[in-house]
């Protein structure tokens, strides 16, 4: 969280300021971390270090295919915790127990309407 946290806040002072990520020292590694070009988008060597995105559609695609991506993550996690609230269990002790009776523990079973 922490680390997430910090990304964020970097992020934000870029955008608040275009280009001063990359200018700020941050233990040597500031022309590593100088950014893609847009505001509030990291970028640089160090997070393409596989070089991916030679031209510029293609570049943009993968960004659009990130935050897609990201945005599922969101929604898979979303879904652990409500799954932990209906069921009273986390995720893996639901799947041991649909695996060993798959018809009288799913979805269906589990929903409890009062």
């Amino acid at each position: 969280m922490a680390l997430m946290g910090f990304a964020e806040h970097r992020r934000f002072q870029d955008w608040a300021k275009p280009g001063s990520m990359g200018k700020q020292y941050f233990l040597g590694f500031e022309k590593y971390l100088g950014g893609s070009g847009e505001p509030a988008y990291p970028g640089g060597p160090l997070f393409n270090p596989l070089g991916f995105g030679k031209d510029e559609k293609s570049l943009k695609d993968l960004k659009l295919k990130e935050v897609k991506n990201g945005r599922l993550a969101m929604l898979a996690i979303l879904g652990y915790f409500m799954q932990g609230l209906v069921t009273g269990v986390g995720p893996y002790q639901n799947l041991l127990d649909h695996l060993a009776d798959p018809f009288n523990n799913n979805v269906l079973t589990n929903l409890k309407f009062h």
